[in-house]
């Protein structure tokens, strides 16, 4: 797993534009983000949409 230290800041992210030989899945998986475990529990609890007190306009993990 990651340490917050190691993720970049969304402004270090970028994957340029001389990238017409990698599909968007490429591109995609370079993006960096937080592991699921490093979301805080509350979070998870009212955005998951399978909770009973999600706000409305809640997405899975998944989906976000």
């Amino acid at each position: 797993m990651r340490r917050r230290s190691q993720y970049l800041e969304a402004t270090e992210w970028n994957p340029g534009l001389d990238n017409g030989h990698r599909t968007m899945g490429m591109v995609l998986s370079t993006l960096p983000g937080a592991e699921q475990d490093d979301i805080h529990w509350l979070v998870r609890l009212i955005e998951n949409p399978k909770s009973p007190i999600a706000f409305p306009g809640q997405i899975s993990l998944l989906r976000h």
